[in-house]
């Protein structure tokens, strides 16, 4: 074991490094202007700052088991299909959907070509809620741009559509 002697202890002590300062907020530094230059200055400063966009929120959300948290430009519930069979009178139920072209994209369109399955859950405003079981792409198709971009537009295809219901 190495002996630490007391001038070794007191140049380590130091040269130790200093603990770090917290970052500072912005409205700490401007109330730090504010003290430096008085209110009319700050005030004139904010006046001409950009004012943040404000984000818009998405008309729905599609949680897609395996890509992820997709936002939704909007959501097209199709027609239920029905079979000829009594024991099984709902087949499949299609549900157009349209997102923003982005990293989703290309997954997207891998999915429709080779017929992944997926567990997906759909939130469309603020009320609905749907779990759809087995869902197939079975459409993809990038639409040019629209008002904020480009567009995906995808056809989700569920062997089972489940409406989750909130009980509050």
């Amino acid at each position: 074991m190495r002996r630490v002697h007391d001038p070794e202890r007191a140049a380590q002590e130091r040269d130790k490094p200093l603990a770090s300062a917290a970052p500072v907020s912005h409205a700490a530094r401007i109330i730090a202007l504010q003290r430096t230059v008085g209110n009319h200055a700050v005030a004139a400063m904010l006046a001409r700052e950009a004012k943040p966009k404000a984000a818009e929120p998405a008309h729905g959300l599609a949680i897609v088991e395996g890509l992820g948290t997709i936002p939704l430009i909007a959501v097209q519930l199709g027609e239920l299909r029905k079979s000829a069979d009594r024991e099984k009178p709902a087949a499949s139920q299609e549900i157009t959907v349209m997102s923003k072209m982005g990293d989703q994209s290309a997954a997207l369109a891998l999915a429709s070509q080779h017929g992944d399955v997926f567990e997906v859950e759909l939130f469309v405003g603020e009320k609905l809620h749907l779990k759809l079981h087995k869902a197939m792409v079975s459409m993809f198709q990038e639409n040019g741009h629209g008002a904020d971009g480009p567009v995906d537009s995808w056809v989700l295809n569920a062997e089972s559509i489940e409406f989750v219901t909130d009980e509050r």
